[in-house]
């Protein structure tokens, strides 16, 4: 069983907080989330951490749960050696 819990932040950094459920062991894990919104004011989500994790929906709540279950996969399929390290974000003003 796999319990999610969101921590809600500021836009647009979120951070899921994962705790796994084994009988005997239980241990908690961060992950930074990204929320974007694009033109058709469509909900995109992506944790760094993992590469291609990526997900999206109508609502905020949404593109969330559907990120649950592709981080689901991800953890499935085994506990990298290494996750990528979130650094942070930035941005930048240009003129074109």
């Amino acid at each position: 069983m796999l319990l999610v819990r969101f921590t809600h932040l500021q836009l647009p950094l979120q951070i899921i907080k994962f705790e796994r459920m084994k009988p005997a062991q239980r241990s908690a894990h961060h992950f930074p989330v990204l929320i974007e919104q694009d033109e058709d004011n469509v909900y995109i989500v992506s944790c760094p951490s993992f590469k291609g994790c990526h997900s999206y929906g109508k609502t905020i709540d949404e593109a969330l749960a559907n990120l649950k279950e592709v981080l689901e996969m991800c953890l499935e399929e085994g506990q990298p050696k290494q996750l990528n390290q979130f650094i942070g974000f930035r941005e930048i003003e240009f003129t074109f």
